[in-house]
């Protein structure tokens, strides 16, 4: 995959694909495993390009595209540009907002429908017919080795809404304490919050959603600051006021040369 990436990177510096904003030529590129993401602009020229980019490698190293099981997917474009990349690449055309390796991809914040899935998803992990089969300290370990790590890579991303946390907790509270979906006040013995407490100051350890959020979201200030070698850096972030007021809280930065401070 690194030649792939040397073949885009090459066209890119002559002229061949346009670029797109400030991004440079890897950013545009997202290889995992066996799944490749390309950002190009939907240009008879760039879609040539990829065209034939993947071709010549296919050729040398054996690796052709299945555009059978490739999809283009148009984030900005009508039917004229659709119509251009089915001609062009022969591939099939899907909406956006996508998912990606679990992700949802978006423009703008997500709504309430694109919450849902991630809600189902980390509620419906255990079976309803099973649960009444496990015993509580059972019930326990699920929640903290298994529910509550669910979500970690999209509260990771971005900020989810308080319905969202609220929800999730009432749903954990009632497998926990009654094996159901629900649990009405009298079976909750201890407060939620308690339980969420460090098993040294009396709780049970159970990650607290939102200051778990708001943790993974501080580390993109981190590294923001630390690592410059991140294939994102340059990148803008999203505006998150409440993970930079927690970093600036948090850390002191001395005064250099200027040459990495950020406006």
């Amino acid at each position: 995959m690194e030649v792939v990436t040397l073949l885009i990177c090459r066209a890119a510096e002559q002229g061949l694909l346009s670029g797109i904003g400030n991004c440079n030529n890897l950013q545009c590129l997202s290889i995992y495993a066996d799944d490749v993401v390309l950002f190009v602009k939907p240009t008879v020229q760039d879609l040539v390009t990829v065209r034939e980019t993947f071709c010549v490698f296919g050729r040398v190293s054996g690796l052709h595209v299945n555009y059978a099981n490739t999809s283009a997917i148009v984030i900005r474009g009508g039917e004229q540009t659709k119509e251009l990349i089915v001609d062009t690449l022969n591939c099939s055309i899907k909406d956006f907002p996508i998912k990606y390796l679990g992700l949802q991809l978006a423009l703008r914040p997500f709504t309430k429908a694109q919450w849902q899935p991630l809600l189902d998803a980390t509620t419906h992990l255990v079976p309803a017919w099973q649960r009444g089969l496990i015993a509580k300290p059972g019930r326990l370990e699920l929640i903290k080795a298994v529910v509550c790590a669910w979500p970690t890579h999209n509260l990771l991303i971005s900020e989810a809404p308080a319905w969202l946390i609220q929800e999730v907790e009432k749903r954990l509270r009632g497998f926990f304490w009654a094996a159901s979906e629900r649990a009405n006040g009298g079976q909750c013995l201890v407060a939620w919050d308690q339980l969420c407490k460090p098993c040294d100051y009396g709780g049970l350890g159970i990650k607290d959603l939102k200051l778990q959020s708001l943790a993974l979201r501080v580390r993109w200030q981190w590294l923001q600051r630390t690592d410059m070698h991140r294939p994102w850096q340059g990148l803008p972030l999203l505006k998150d006021p409440a993970a930079r007021a927690l970093f600036d809280s948090l850390v002191q930065i001395e005064v250099g040369d200027g040459g990495r401070v950020l406006f």
